[in-house]
């Protein structure tokens, strides 16, 4: 699903709402937010949408918008396909640590558990000047799990950025025009030799300071890379399910707590397996098609407490084929 696709399906006055709390949420500065405020941002991101919707998408590269995290504030990161492909191949963290855990780490140690998690790890880019018609043409991928709030809120994160300099197409073609001026002139520039000039300086003969970075940074950094790390395993694994099997005369019974009529059957409990994934995958595409969001998958401890699973029943993980 392209960008255009998950803003024609999304409720388009829920959504500019929604971007609206996400712009109030990223202004720091002084600005008061009443009510003639409230309803004139929103108004203008209503109208940015359906200019939006109007336009013709145009493909330029393999690109794909990707949830860079999971919390209150949620960001939206820009990469090449390429390199997604990539860090699912190579991208591995063998732990992942929390804030606490990481305060009892020395400096030099942070560093190199940094050095080690960023191994891998794909570039974003920025696209807040980019042309609105190919970001309309990038893939949307976001975890099948994804509630009707966080679709809303990573549609907004996205409009936020590609209307940072304004919501008309007058507004965006001269913030383009201005940053391609502004582009030739670095291009055109007869630059001045930077060791000359420090030689003319007396920076030479200075002593350099040492950068010194601080802990909390470092922690924080590593934070964000597990982030983004968790999100792509949310984003890129199958859907599953807790599935219960139960014994009966004829053979296993399989039904799924969090998915009601998806059941299955088998002689066996290979064949049962077998048969419940055939049987998820369908009942979940059933549901993409019908534009339903898929549950959350329940922990089997809760489950096993909810359901009150019999001695001969048994809980088992089913992947979606």
């Amino acid at each position: 699903m392209i960008l255009q696709e998950a803003l024609q399906q999304a409720d388009a006055q829920k959504l500019a709402a929604a971007t609206y709390e996400y712009h109030r949420a990223a202004d720091s500065g002084p600005t008061v937010y009443d009510e003639r405020r409230c309803h004139g941002v929103t108004k203008a991101y209503y109208d940015f949408i359906q200019r939006l919707l109007a336009l013709s998408p145009k493909k330029e590269d393999e690109q794909c918008l990707l949830p860079d995290n999971d919390g209150p504030f949620m960001t939206a990161a820009l990469y090449l396909c390429s390199d997604v492909r990539a860090a699912l191949a190579q991208w591995q963290l063998k732990r992942c640590y929390t804030k606490a855990e990481l305060q009892h780490f020395s400096t030099a140690e942070l560093k190199a558990i940094r050095q080690t998690q960023q191994q891998h790890q794909p570039d974003s880019y920025a696209y807040t000047f980019e042309p609105w018609e190919n970001m309309l043409a990038v893939d949307i991928c976001w975890p099948c799990d994804f509630s009707e709030d966080e679709k809303l809120q990573f549609l907004a994160a996205v409009l936020y950025e590609i209307s940072f300099c304004g919501v008309t197409l007058e507004e965006h073609h001269r913030a383009l025009a201005e940053m391609e001026d502004e582009w030739q002139a670095v291009k055109n520039a007869q630059t001045y030799p930077f060791d000359e000039f420090r030689r003319e300086m007396g920076w030479d003969a200075m002593p350099k300071r040492a950068v010194t970075e601080k802990r909390e940074d470092i922690i924080n950094t590593i934070l964000a890379i597990q982030q983004t790390y968790k999100m792509f395993q949310r984003v890129f694994t199958k859907a599953h399910y807790p599935a219960i099997f139960t014994k009966e005369s004829d053979g296993i019974h399989v039904t799924f707590p969090d998915l009601p009529g998806c059941i299955s059957w088998g002689r066996d409990v290979p064949q049962a397996i077998e048969a419940a994934q055939t049987a998820l995958t369908l009942h979940l595409s059933g549901m993409r098609q019908d534009k339903l969001s898929l549950p959350p998958a329940t922990p089997v401890s809760l489950c096993k407490e909810r359901e009150q699973v019999k001695d001969d029943e048994a809980i088992y993980i089913i992947y979606e084929s």
